[in-house]
């Protein structure tokens, strides 16, 4: 956990203040498994996948269906992975397809065995043989009877017809590899997953148990022993930290009798995803991508909390908070911009965005940190110095057209969001690691002053506001539903991040 404390010298300081949360204290079944389900994300997913295609096969098999329709060679492996890495280099030349894959925590035989399921689930959704393609089974992955089915356009028309002609001629059509990785893969797994029960720790599972699928239980130890590769010291670290917090505040939360049970969390979970059933985007999806939170085993955890804290103001959220925290915070919620230009010294490596697996890389990029520090102590030039040290691109290669570049930290006008997306932050490391730098540039900084060193989530940094643009716009919070929406979810993050800070600093 973090406090930011700012002090004055030569060059304002802005310092973190680390609380020490590693230690034996915290080295129990609940970090192992947080070690798990932060650090080991996608070794998770891969875990569960899996399980899911091996029970998927099996049934299959039992069922009569001709096997050799289902099968994957070598040579479809090869050819697969051949295509991918001609598709990366495509896009970044300068980039090695082999050290990219390795930063995933993956082996070249655990990539291959990630091509074989991949080609795996491409065939149990269609066979390559349209003749053997099972009705009742597409009928159900793509929900034929329900409004807006893709059964349609997916399973007949021209679809199948390109089936055909392939197979006529011997051959195996291969749907385009986008349709398949955006909407095809993920109707079957999402049809596999449904039919599936799968429990995680936040269900109450027995303590050693990190996953169970079906009646498949996986051990925490088997889990962490898959996630080897992904965990260094950094990923250690932040475990033992989101463990401490999801410690000492439940027990502030239960002392108080606030805090609400997994099974309470879990339904209420459940009615706001009510919300989504019809939505482009899933619900899982805004928690993963937007919120940032590494799986969703680690947000129960911390939704558990909020809610609990929420729970305080049962007669309704209180006016006179409410309208300080939009008068304190409108140029967020009211989309103004802030001007700000940032040198970054990182202690991940800027191709892979892993971190070291062992050693203290936030050291060495402080280090570095300390040695510009010194030189616009000594009236060096901000523009030369920033061209000089900062890790931080002019362009992203590769990355979609629309997106803001870098800039090499020159970032121009941006909103909060977008500044936080540059400085690595999002909602699950504002739980973990504390106070945000984008925040502070955002609503505290003085413009031309300069800031640094200061740790972040990704290195250090030394920074500076340019200047704020104020936004005109009017939140009619009290009659407008997403204006009111974005004010009271604004108000409660907001008051319970300072809950957090508070129980951690006791």
């Amino acid at each position: 956990m973090t406090n930011l404390s700012l002090k004055k010298s030569y060059i304002p300081i802005f310092l973190l203040s680390l609380v020490a949360c590693g230690g034996d204290s915290v080295i129990t079944a609940g970090y192992e498994n947080n070690l798990v389900f932060t650090a080991g994300a996608s070794k998770v997913n891969q875990s569960i996948i899996q399980a899911l295609l091996d029970s998927e096969v099996a049934r299959r098999q039992e069922r009569g269906d001709d096997m050799e329709l289902y099968a994957v060679s070598e040579a479809d492996i090869d050819a697969r992975i051949q295509s991918l890495e001609e598709q990366a280099k495509a896009r970044n030349s300068d980039i090695d397809f082999w050290e990219q894959v390795r930063a995933t925590g993956n082996t070249t035989e655990g990539y291959r065995l990630e091509a074989h399921n991949a080609l795996l689930i491409d065939r149990l959704l269609f066979p390559p043989n349209p003749e053997a393609w099972n009705e009742e089974d597409l009928s159900g992955i793509f929900k034929k009877d329900e409004p807006n089915s893709m059964y349609e356009n997916m399973v007949e028309g021209a679809t199948k017809d390109a089936f055909r002609e392939a197979w006529a001629k011997g051959e195996k059509y291969q749907v385009d590899e986008m349709m398949s990785q955006m909407i095809l893969r993920p109707y079957l797994m999402r049809w596999l997953w449904l039919a599936a029960d799968i429990k995680y720790p936040f269900d109450g599972l027995r303590e050693g148990i990190s996953l169970q699928i079906n009646d498949q239980e996986i051990t925490t130890k088997e889990m962490l022993s898959r996630c080897e590769l992904l965990i260094g010291p950094v990923e250690k670290d932040r475990a033992r930290k989101f463990t401490d917090i999801v410690t000492k505040v439940s027990e502030d939360l239960e002392a108080k009798g606030l805090l609400i049970s997994p099974k309470e969390a879990l339904a209420r979970i459940d009615e706001e995803k009510i919300e989504y059933e019809n939505s482009p985007i899933s619900y899982e999806q805004v928690v993963l991508q937007f919120y940032g939170y590494p799986t969703m085993e680690a947000y129960h955890q911390v939704y558990r909390l909020r809610q609990s804290f929420r729970d305080q103001w049962e007669d309704g959220l209180p006016e006179e908070g409410l309208i300080a925290n939009l008068e304190a915070r409108k140029n967020f919620l009211a989309d103004g911009k802030s001007d700000a230009e940032v040198i970054l010294f990182s202690a991940r490596s800027m191709e892979t965005g892993r971190y070291p697996m062992e050693g203290d890389s936030f050291a060495k990029a402080f280090e570095n940190c300390q040695s510009a520090q010194q030189e616009l102590a000594a009236d060096a030039d901000w523009g030369e110095t920033l061209m000089k040290w900062s890790e931080l691109p002019e362009i992203v290669k590769g990355a979609p057209a629309q997106a803001t570049p870098p800039k090499k930290g020159r970032f121009g006008s941006l909103s909060l969001n977008q500044l936080k997306e540059f400085f690595g932050e999002n909602e699950y490391l504002r739980f973990v690691e504390g106070a945000s730098l984008a925040e502070h540039i955002f609503f505290e900084a003085v413009p031309g002053e300069i800031y640094g060193p200061v740790r972040g989530v990704t290195g250090w940094y030394i920074y500076k506001l340019n200047y704020r643009t104020e936004s005109a716009k009017v939140l009619d919070w009290k009659e407008n539903e997403r204006h009111k929406y974005l004010v009271e979810s604004d108000f409660v993050n907001v008051n319970f991040f300072e809950y957090i800070d508070k129980v951690m600093a006791e």
